[in-house]
């Protein structure tokens, strides 16, 4: 009976970023709300429909560029969605992002247009990117511009925050 168990498991388990999916738990939530919204400044938009969660840490950082995230809770209908703060990030102008290794290796991440899953999928990668300790960068002609270490490990905790919401982790 073992046997026949190890020979029929499946190599490894699938990842859950496969699918897009904005819905909550309430035991998600509650974490969030009870632990994890201390770090967080709250505001109530759309008429009271959302609760925008924006990580103080992101905002009490001094550096004029940086790469911020808002974390939109519906509370009445169990979603939770992630966006780009566009009132402190500007890529209007910026097609990609670099993303760069420290062996040297490169990769692209291309900025998202306004739909929930093009800013869930840029999420993504940037949550990617940050947890494997990769640097996050724009270009800017021959040259990158930087996001620093310190906006790098926001990152990290606002994006983790975001996805373990979502039951991502």
């Amino acid at each position: 009976m073992i046997l026949l168990v190890v020979i029929t498991q499946p190599e490894s388990r699938p990842s859950k970023f496969d699918t897009i999916n904005f819905d909550t738990t309430e035991s998600a939530e509650l974490y969030f709300k009870n632990v994890r919204s201390f770090f967080y400044s709250t505001e109530e938009e759309g008429e009271g429909t959302f609760n925008a969660y924006r990580l103080k840490a992101m905002y009490s950082d001094t550096e004029e560029f940086g790469i911020r995230f808002v974390i939109y809770n519906n509370w009445r209908q169990n979603m939770a969605f992630i966006r780009i703060d566009t009132n402190h990030t500007d890529f209007n102008n910026i097609e990609y992002l670099v993303s760069a290794s420290a062996n040297g290796e490169t990769d692209t991440i291309f900025t998202p247009d306004l739909f929930n899953a093009s800013q869930y999928r840029f999420a993504q990668s940037i949550f990617f990117a940050a947890r494997n300790k990769k640097r996050i960068g724009i270009p800017q002609g021959n040259d990158t511009l930087w996001v620093s270490e310190s906006q790098m490990v926001n990152l990290r905790k606002n994006l983790r925050d975001y996805f373990k919401l979502v039951g991502r982790l």
